[in-house]
């Protein structure tokens, strides 16, 4: 969110981000908590967020507001953040991947986290929606996105993270923090939606290998071909 303490920060100097955020053909400055000046168009932030249109039409608000910068004859407005520089980085670059639909940038599962967070708290559900897809991540660390999703009650997501995790057997789940953010009766649900899916293909192999008579390691051949018809149907 903005940050209403710019004469303590203002004694602290301030460095520009990495490309493409230190472009000086932009006519803004997102400043995080941590000096971190990033270089962002108004236009285009008025665009995609709300927040972001309210905050430029009321920045005459001192408390909402930076120094402005002066470089040569160009002059750039500020606006501070509570944001670190890494988080507010972090969604810069998956709002410029959406806009180009590039691949999203990798993120850590703390730093997804805080990143969709701080999408939503300004106005930008939709970056954090096409973040919750993201095709690496479904078949990574699909249950990082479940977690969130549910986090957030967003249905769609939810059941597509939910569809992700059927390509991995309950007990190679990993051990993910952001499970924390769910409770027992939405992870129970999901083991129960894990359970049922997988027992309705596990009777079609098994009928399919008996009827070829494939011996006493039919069992094991069905656990592998389970998961194999799990995740075709997962990728549909």
């Amino acid at each position: 969110m903005l940050d209403s303490t710019t004469a303590q920060s203002a004694a602290v100097p301030s460095k520009v981000a990495n490309s493409p955020f230190d472009d000086r053909s932009a006519d803004l400055i997102l400043q995080s908590f941590d000096n971190v000046d990033f270089y962002v168009h108004k236009l285009l932030l008025s665009l995609i967020s709300s927040f972001f249109k309210d905050v430029f039409s009321l920045r005459q608000n001192p408390n909402m507001s930076g120094e402005d910068v002066k470089e040569g004859d160009k002059e750039f407005p500020v606006i501070r953040t509570t944001e670190s520089g890494a988080i507010l980085g972090g969604l810069l670059l998956l709002i410029m991947c959406s806009r180009l639909q590039s691949p999203h940038p990798s993120l850590s599962s703390d730093m997804f986290g805080a990143v969709i967070d701080v999408a939503a708290r300004y106005d930008m559900d939709w970056v954090a929606k096409m973040a919750l897809r993201d095709p690496h991540l479904l078949k990574t660390n699909p249950l990082l996105l479940f977690a969130h999703a549910c986090q957030k009650g967003w249905a769609a997501e939810v059941t597509l993270a939910a569809q992700g995790t059927l390509r991995s057997p309950i007990a190679h789940f990993p051990h993910d923090p952001a499970l924390k953010k769910i409770s027992g009766f939405r992870y129970h649900s999901l083991l129960k939606f894990h359970k049922r899916y997988v027992s309705k293909y596990r009777d079609t192999v098994k009928s399919k290998l008996l009827q070829e008579e494939a011996g006493p390691k039919a069992e094991s051949w069905i656990q592998e071909e389970v998961m194999t018809f799990v995740n075709a149907e997962s990728e549909r």
